[in-house]
């Protein structure tokens, strides 16, 4: 695709672009003059959102093709459909009270179950999803302060109650800053 045609195709009244990749989120790193066009774009508040077209995985910027599209201003989808994606986009386009920023951070936020918040530690994944066994994990892991304090903060974002109070209990402490 040459540069001329994303450039047309990203000019105004465009807004907000879901722009569907390969595998983890691969896009034409290589290719400066399209970059150059998509970071254009994102600075003058066009909000692009990377999906993959793949059924399963989501897009990553821990390879360098994502994370180069991530450095030209793309937001990365995770894991979301398109059509969670296209939904998400359209729903906050509308809010017209939002910043392009704003818009952009929501973007990369779970807010109706769309797509899967990324954790870690593995542990503190395994905190959100399975409180039946807690006290045997956590009795069996040895948890460094920073992990302790990094499970009760997920816990408690996650709305997970009876976590934070059994975390709580068994000596976790709450750091206030940081």
């Amino acid at each position: 695709m040459k540069p001329s045609q994303i450039h047309k195709f990203l000019e105004a009244p465009i807004k907000g672009v879901v722009l569907l990749s390969y595998g983890a989120g691969n896009g034409p790193d290589a290719r400066e003059d399209v970059l150059k066009e998509f970071r254009s774009a994102c600075d003058r508040g066009v909000v692009i959102v990377n999906i993959t077209q793949c059924v399963e995985g989501c897009v990553s910027v821990e390879y360098r093709t994502g994370k180069v599209l991530l450095d030209a201003g793309i937001i990365p989808g995770g894991d979301m459909t398109p059509e969670a994606a296209l939904t998400k986009l359209s729903y906050l386009l509308a809010k017209t009270e939002l910043s392009a920023g704003e818009q952009r951070k929501i973007m990369t936020s779970n807010i109706r179950g769309e797509m899967t918040v990324e954790v870690r530690p593995d542990f503190a994944s395994l905190l959100i999803n399975s409180e039946t066994y807690l006290g045997k994990l956590i009795s069996s892991l040895d948890l460094t302060s920073q992990s302790e304090m990094l499970s009760l903060h997920l816990a408690a974002c996650e709305g997970r109650g009876a976590v934070v109070e059994y975390l709580l209990l068994k000596g976790v402490q709450c750091a206030l800053e940081g």
